[in-house]
């Protein structure tokens, strides 16, 4: 499991750090308001990618590893994933087609102007290129993974950031960076699309179970991801753009850390679970899968109690002097809801991914999904963008809670308890350095406090032998015996 994590790493760490390098920048070339047009189109896109193009990812994850059984049947099951993408997208470019002719090409370039129209091409590059990750993931393919990971990333910033100064306007200097970075990562990996031309043939028995098996976790995703975006457009609705862009840039950096850390784990210890269920049943895929989140929660937990104890020096640092006093005040709210979406997506939703009972994950997240909308548009109008935070937090706890009763009925969730207490402690042990010590804010508060946290985990983890952590440490430290002369 730790060479999975490790391996896949590149491909999670590298997207990170260029997320925060981009803050960091953008935040000093753009104002809030322009900031605030970009997420609002890329919280359409991701909104949109969710709806659509989930469905043949998620079915190369959960299915490509049977259909590799012979090299027939695995070039048909491509060939079929990669004709129900290229149908959707078509489904996607005549409904943005439609919907420009009558009122949206209008109101796009109204509310958002080049940065909205740059909304499609970035939408169907991006699915186009995680329907290719996906399918390198589950070939085992690491390094090609990680290769275009990285890549997507840097481009994307260079190409956004080289744009800007270039004097395309606001945050569509960013969106068109996007774009660049993710055609240049589709073209890299075109030669993927030649199992379309392949004489492997369409099976329909496997479409209809792809079918059968996604749409449920498609609406769910669907209903998950307007519960993670939906306070975003009501923030721009009664708060105005500038809000919306202080409230996303503090999203961002909660955000990314703590996803760097869910999808280091999830992406190599998820396909382990769906193997190890697949093969050797549904004990051994459950008493995976809680290995896998205990994981999860040791790196996970630390981060986010790390964010909430540095967040002022966070926002001092990492944004400018228009965004800071906001996003300090929001950084300690966000970080506690993405660890309950990290934990809920990467370890509660699996039980029904593994179960293939996945409509009830519709049932988990919409009650949690409209509660956000409701609780969102009564408390903005009055309270503003801190309300919506407030609100999320609780949608998100709600969703998590549901989503943990609901999976004691298809496959039950277990945690290593001892590990689990051992997690805490450690964690514990760090805050309260992290509150002893009179750190200054400012760069010195940021990296000064990092770095006295993981100390004190890494001490804590080590004293108690979280996750074997001594028995691998003696292990490196030992000297190895000379090799026998032959």
């Amino acid at each position: 499991m730790r060479r999975l994590i490790l391996g896949y790493a590149p491909a999670n760490l590298a997207p990170a750090i260029v997320s925060i390098c981009g803050i960091f920048v953008f935040t000093r070339l753009l104002s809030t308001q322009e900031f605030g047009a970009y997420n609002l189109a890329f919280s359409v896109t991701m909104v949109a990618q969710s709806v659509l193009f989930f469905a043949p990812a998620l079915a190369v994850t959960r299915f490509y590893t049977g259909a590799q059984a012979s090299p027939e049947e695995a070039a048909g099951f491509l060939k079929t994933m990669y004709l129900l993408l290229l149908c959707v997208a078509g489904l996607a470019l005549a409904a943005a087609a439609a919907a420009g002719a009558l009122a949206g090409g209008e109101l796009i370039g109204r509310q958002l102007g080049l940065t909205g129209w740059l909304i499609v091409p970035l939408l169907l590059l991006r699915a186009l290129v995680a329907t290719n990750q996906t399918v390198h993931r589950a070939a085992g393919r690491m390094g090609r993974f990680n290769l275009i990971e990285c890549l997507n990333a840097v481009l994307g910033l260079a190409a956004g950031v080289g744009l800007s100064l270039l004097g395309v306007p606001g945050g569509a200097a960013v969106m068109a960076g996007l774009v660049v970075g993710a055609a240049v990562c589709a073209a890299i990996d075109l030669r993927l699309l030649a199992c379309l031309g392949a004489r492997a043939r369409v099976d329909r028995a496997v479409l209809a179970q792809v079918l059968r098996f996604c749409w449920p976790l498609v609406l769910a995703y669907a209903v998950g991801c307007t519960l993670q975006y939906a306070d975003r457009f009501i923030v721009d609705s009664w708060d105005g753009t500038a809000a919306l862009g202080v409230y996303v840039v503090a999203f961002s950096i909660v955000d990314r850390p703590i996803s760097l850390i869910c999808l280091s784990v999830a992406a190599g210890t998820f396909q382990v679970a769906v193997d190890t269920y697949i093969k050797e049943g549904p004990q051994a895929g459950r008493i995976q899968a809680g290995r896998n989140g205990a994981v999860l929660l040791g790196l996970a937990l630390p981060a986010c109690v790390g964010l909430m104890l540095t967040s002022k020096s966070v926002a001092a640092v990492l944004v400018g002097p228009s965004f800071d006093d906001g996003v300090a005040m929001l950084v300690p709210i966000m970080a506690m809801t993405a660890l309950l979406r990290g934990v809920g997506a990467h370890y509660v939703d699996h039980a029904f991914h593994l179960s293939n009972h996945s409509f009830r994950l519709f049932a988990v997240y919409a009650p949690s999904a409209i509660g956000n909308i409701v609780l969102s548009a009564l408390l903005v109008p009055r309270y503003g963008m801190v309300s919506a935070a407030w609100a999320a937090l609780a949608c998100q706890a709600a969703a998590l809670l549901a989503g943990w009763a609901a999976a004691e009925r298809v496959l039950p969730l277990w945690l290593p308890a001892r590990e689990t207490a051992k997690i805490v402690a450690c964690v514990v042990a760090m805050a309260a350095l992290l509150l002893a010590l009179p750190l200054p804010v400012g760069w010195i508060g940021l990296f000064g406090g990092t770095a006295a946290g993981v100390a004190a985990y890494a001490a804590a983890a080590t004293a108690l032998d979280l996750g074997g952590v001594r028995g691998m440490l003696a292990g490196r430290l030992r000297p190895r015996e000379p090799a026998c002369p032959t």
